[in-house]
């Protein structure tokens, strides 16, 4: 079968950085492939150039068997490919409603809030987000629900492809099972979806074929049913993995180097207990919204807590600022590093140095 997107001897370099390899790729019409490989193996950069965001590559695209080459993201879209990316592209400011027909040719110039939010319903519906009020605004919506309204952004372009970068990332498995639903009805009525992800469950559920990359170079497509989870890591590590979980050895007795108790953050229901050894990896597990990001966000001073106390460093304290849980020696990375994590319009070298102002600075 002729395929319907077919990219040959795809190169991209950065510099000295070869990011792709004579690269080929390919996918079927109403085909679910598969996108996997390591951080860093060129994965976003082969799906930003299949989506118009980077036109500076050799190599040829044929889509339909015509000869293509998308210079922007909105040729791209005209051609019918449309993609929702790791990072939100939403305008927190703008309704739900408004987001999604933003870049919309189908709706007319001037349309009043209320026939936006009566058209985006049956795209609200998709995703699963039926009780989300098309009026409410973005940046009330929580991390894992703006990833599904992205995706009914997408939708709404009626696209042939549909490029999902890494869309369960940010979810919990209710959230997740939605756009795995979604992503089955979708490739039923005929769409083609390239699927990004590093969930490998996910891509065994729901994928026809999956195309490995490594290294900036592209394996040949395999059928997801001719793989099994040990293989389809060979591939992405290009030498067998002896043992995935190799057991850890028995701990001694030690003594805990923090100690939360009875830490009762704001939207919790009831307060926390527990302890963090020297050298351990602790895991907090929930669904989204389950509090798990508020114990968090609490020990590092940046949410509101009722009561508690946590032990660290042979002291007793309960921090009430970032700065002071800085200070403490408590670094914190939220769910949403753009607006929590990063100051986007300042160098790289103020990000890094922001934490830390008094070890290079005594005036501020």
């Amino acid at each position: 079968m002729e395929p319907l997107l077919k990219l040959s001897n795809i190169n991209r370099s950065f510099g000295a950085i070869n990011a792709l390899v004579d690269v080929d790729f390919e996918i079927g019409e109403g085909e679910v492939m598969g996108l996997v490989g390591e951080n860093g193996a060129g994965k976003s950069t082969l799906v930003k150039i299949i989506s118009g965001f980077d036109d500076g590559y050799t190599g040829d695209i044929e889509l339909r068997g015509k000869a293509e080459h998308f210079h922007t993201p909105g040729r791209a879209e005209q051609a019918g490919i449309a993609i929702a990316q790791q990072e939100l592209s939403l305008i927190p400011a703008m309704t739900v409603a408004e987001n999604i027909f933003l870049a919309s040719m189908e709706v007319p110039t001037f349309a009043t809030r209320r026939r936006l939010a009566k058209e985006a319903r049956q795209y609200l519906d998709q995703v699963g987000l039926t009780d989300v009020n098309p009026n409410t605004r973005v940046d009330r919506l929580s991390v894992g629900e703006q990833h599904l309204v992205e995706v009914a952004r997408l939708i709404a372009q009626d696209p042939q492809i549909l490029i999902l970068d890494e869309p369960t990332a940010a979810l919990g498995e209710s959230d997740s099972i939605r756009i795995l639903d979604m992503v089955a009805r979708l490739a039923e009525s005929g769409k083609s979806i390239i699927y990004v992800s590093h969930r490998l469950d996910e891509i065994f559920k729901i994928t026809d074929r999956i195309t490995v990359m490594r290294d900036g170079a592209s394996q040949a497509p395999r059928r997801a049913k001719d793989l099994d989870v040990n293989s389809l890591v060979e591939l992405m590590l290009g030498r067998k993995l002896e043992n995935m979980f190799p057991e850890r050895p028995a701990a001694a007795p030690r003594t805990a180097l923090l100690s939360v108790r009875y830490l009762w953050p704001d939207g919790l229901l009831e307060s926390v207990n527990f302890q963090v050894f020297s050298g351990e990896i602790l895991g907090l597990a929930g669904q989204l919204g389950s509090g798990a990001g508020e114990i968090l966000a609490a020990i590092a001073g940046a949410h509101k807590t009722r009561s508690g106390q946590i032990e660290f460093a042979g002291e007793d304290f309960l921090p009430k600022s970032a700065r002071e849980a800085i200070k403490r020696k408590i670094g914190y990375c939220s769910s949403d590093r753009k607006k929590d994590g990063l100051f986007l319009g300042r160098p790289i070298m103020e990000n890094l140095t922001a934490p830390a102002l008094e070890t290079i600075s005594r005036w501020g």
